[in-house]
């Protein structure tokens, strides 16, 4: 038999009589269509080193078979040549004897015969319910199966799946040896009971042969993952939408996507669309009235990553939905669909001939709309494209799933989505992510499409003569029209029984995979050595933690002395009483005193402007003229002032932007900054269980206008933190109020902080930065 191998990667084998791959590691063969895919599952090579063989696989002659339609067509010999790169040859096959003219079908089991005589021959087991029959000699077939089958057939096995999986009769060349026994054995041999070295590891390795082929057996059939699961190569640049800049298509609709999002994101918060319609798009049930409106509150990280999924179904669409079923995961399209995404497509194709060199850039936070020509003529092609897109994604999830999840194509993306790299399925916790991305998006989606729909019809009244405000009533409402189509995405419905689509088979599955999240234990990674704690490969001494807060406070208090307040701290200094050792607080008595102990707060105090400053200069009005004071009394610092002096019109504790001195002016806006980032980190670490960063960047320390009151307090001596916002906030609705202390060390600084922003040099320095950026700008 004619053959080639590629001597360079010896695992690999071309038959070329069969016109089969052959791999000698997996034993068993491909075709060239699957080379690079079983390349890169079974034996995790890098695409750079699959190259090669690719390479070698496509020069062959006679080429390999390459398609699954032209290996379905192929009929391969009936009896073949023992192939060494399938492995040895099995000896215990049974071929079917019932017709043996026209049948040549092997089994490795008696049962897998009697399967075939029943499904192929129609015959009928005489013996079934009496009992199991009786065995005859090894070898024969007795009994009642008698010239069924003929049993000692040696086979070997092509394909492990697929169309060819069947078992091929091989010509047996193993030649017939003479067993001698102990009469004819030779002296020698009978000089020693025990075997030779060689014997005894041939021995070892057939007695390690089955548990050795049961474990290969089960790693095939964890990682044979069939047809419909095994990675094509279409699926691979699915991965990352950033991977498919090369497609113009994918680009034009990224962008078009990424506009109905930045259109609907505005109108699906507070102050967008009527409350009415945020209550009527959270709702679930008909019966049952939501808790609360339907709000697009994510981040732009958050709304990055669920357009990303969106983006990836779109590559998964394009990528597949014109294929043949042979070569695409088995999902089924309807026809309404495939002429939803056609016109997606031809929108696209448009766009790309009209603006070739468009290069796409994710857009989240405002849309653009520039005035020049070509910039209109580049939205409205981006409009077109977004309305057919919009029309696509709503065919999605009108498309029912009576007879199986999986005809959906929606489904079919997220199964494939769920397979990991190391051959496992994701876990729920992480899975239901995407099914949030599919299930919030859509909402958006939804929201903007009957907006649309609604506004289009009101133009189309307004062209035709009526007026803007006649043409508003006639139409239907926004609410109307999201009430009419509300089947797609009410989870449940009192009135009528809802069709299963994809919109409720993802939040049900969501739901469940948070359940399971819920009730499944997570793995540890924190523990404790002495005052040592323990996360992963990370180790944090509480000693080392007290130094790095000392240090930190060390240094706040020389930023905010030294560089804000200009009177630099010394060693003569009155200590303050603090929870943690080492920490104290020194500086220069010159500085006014905070007294703890007869400042008091009140808390429900919603005057404007009121904060705890205001406690301070209350208590000591002489202190708010403190650093005018300060900044007057010293040359070097009038000399960094030069409008400030103790002759100065200017009313006493006030300063004026004019009086600044740009070339140290920057040098104090940085401290500022410097300050800041000691306090954040303090406020962080000192006040108790530390918060999330959403909690910490909505600390106010006074009332104002737009942010709402105060919720830094002075409570018994403490500076007090009252933050509203917690994790669980998004999902529940209701508020929790944390209340956190800080150290005596750390609540000076932030009072201090507050009254240095109260008198004005803080307030005078940004504004001052603010005018001269605008004016270079």
């Amino acid at each position: 038999m004619a053959s080639t191998t590629l001597n360079t990667y010896t695992f690999l084998t071309y038959n070329s009589e069969l016109r089969l791959l052959i791999c000698s590691a997996c034993r068993y063969a491909l075709i060239l269509s699957r080379l690079d895919s079983h390349l890169r599952i079974q034996h995790s090579l890098s695409k750079k080193a699959r190259e090669p063989f690719l390479a070698w696989a496509i020069g062959l002659t006679p080429k390999p078979i390459d398609a699954e339609a032209e290996l379905s067509a192929v009929k391969f010999p009936r009896v073949l040549q023992p192939i060494q790169s399938l492995g040895p040859i099995q000896r215990n096959g049974l071929r079917c004897s019932y017709t043996p003219e026209t049948c040549f079908y092997i089994g490795s089991t008696p049962k897998k015969l009697r399967e075939h005589l029943t499904q192929a021959h129609g015959w009928v087991n005489s013996i079934r319910g009496r009992g199991k029959p009786s065995k005859g000699p090894a070898g024969s077939t007795t009994g009642p199966y008698e010239g069924l089958w003929v049993e000692g057939v040696p086979y070997t096995r092509l394909f492990t799946s697929g169309s060819h999986s069947y078992l091929f009769e091989v010509v047996d060349l193993t030649p017939t040896t003479k067993v001698l026994d102990s009469a004819s054995t030779p002296p020698a041999t009978q000089q020693s009971s025990l075997p030779p070295t060689s014997s005894i590891e041939d021995l070892v390795r057939q007695f390690e042969a089955p548990a050795t082929a049961l474990r290969n057996e089960e790693q095939r059939r964890i990682r044979e993952k069939g047809d419909f699961l095994e990675p094509n190569a279409w699926l691979l640049p699915t991965a990352d939408p950033a991977l498919l800049r090369e497609s113009s298509i994918l680009d034009a609709i990224f962008s078009a996507f990424d506009r109905v999002i930045v259109e609907g994101r505005p109108q699906l918060r507070p102050g967008g669309a009527s409350y009415q319609v945020l209550f009527e798009l959270a709702r679930q049930a008909t019966s049952k009235d939501p808790r609360k409106p339907f709000y697009f509150y994510h981040r732009d990280s958050t709304a990055k990553a669920y357009s990303k999924i969106y983006k990836r179904f779109f590559t998964y669409t394009y990528r597949t939905i014109r294929k043949d079923l042979a070569e695409r995961p088995p999902y089924r399209p309807s026809e309404s669909l495939l002429h939803a995404w056609d016109q997606v497509v031809i929108r696209a194709e448009e766009f790309h001939a009209q603006f070739p060199s468009y290069e796409y850039t994710p857009l989240f936070s405002t849309s653009t709309r520039e005035e020049g020509s070509q910039d209109r003529a580049l939205n409205a092609a981006l409009e077109r494209i977004s309305a057919s897109l919009l029309e696509y994604i709503l065919e999605v999830f009108r498309q029912p799933l009576f007879h199986s999840e999986y005809d959906s194509l929606l489904v079919s993306f997220l199964s494939a989505t769920a397979l990991q790299a190391n051959y496992t399925w994701e876990e729920p916790w992480t899975f239901t992510k995407k099914l949030s991305a599919v299930t919030t998006l859509f909402k958006v989606v939804y929201y903007v499409y009957f907006s649309r729909l609604r506004t289009e019809r009101i133009q189309a009244r307004i062209r035709s003569g009526e007026r803007e405000d006649e043409a508003d009533y006639a139409e239907p409402s926004l609410l109307e029209l999201l009430v009419d189509n509300q089947g797609l995405y009410l989870i449940e419905s009192s009135v009528t029984r809802l069709p299963p689509n994809a919109y409720r088979w993802a939040t049900k599955l969501r739901n469940y995979g948070r359940t399971i999240s819920a009730n499944t234990a997570r793995p540890g990674y924190v523990s404790w050595e002495g005052d040592t704690i323990l996360y992963k490969d990370i180790r944090l001494a509480i000693p080392q933690l007290f130094e790095t807060v000392s240090l930190a406070l060390q240094r706040a208090q020389e930023v905010l002395f030294s560089d804000l307040l200009f009177d630099a701290p010394t060693e003569a200094t009155r200590p303050i009483s603090i929870l943690y050792p080492g920490i104290g607080l020194r500086y220069k008595s010159t500085l006014p005193s905070i007294p703890w102990g007869s400042l008091g707060d009140d808390l429900n105090n919603s005057e404007l402007g009121y904060s705890l400053a205001s406690l301070f200069f209350d208590h000591d009005p002489s202190s708010k003229s403190w650093l005018f004071r300060r900044i007057t009394s010293s040359t070097q610092y009038t000399r960094w002032f030069p409008g400030s002096s103790s002759t100065s019109s200017t009313p006493a504790g006030a300063l004026d932007p004019s009086w600044l001195d740009i070339r140290v002016l920057r040098e104090y806006s940085a401290s500022i900054g410097r300050f800041l980032e000691y306090l954040a980190f303090l406020v962080h670490v000192t006040g108790g269980q530390a918060g999330r960063g959403t909690e910490l960047l909505s600390l106010r320390f006074k009332n104002t206008q737009e942010g709402g009151l105060r919720n830094v307090f002075l409570d018994r001596g403490l500076i007090m933190l009252a933050t509203g916002y917690h994790k669980g906030y998004n999902h529940s609705g209701y508020t929790k109020v944390v209340y956190r202390f800080l150290p005596k060390a750390v609540g000076e600084l932030l009072i201090l902080r507050a009254s240095h922003k109260a008198v004005g040099l803080y307030r005078a320095t940004t504004s001052t930065l603010k005018a001269l950026a605008r004016k270079r700008a």
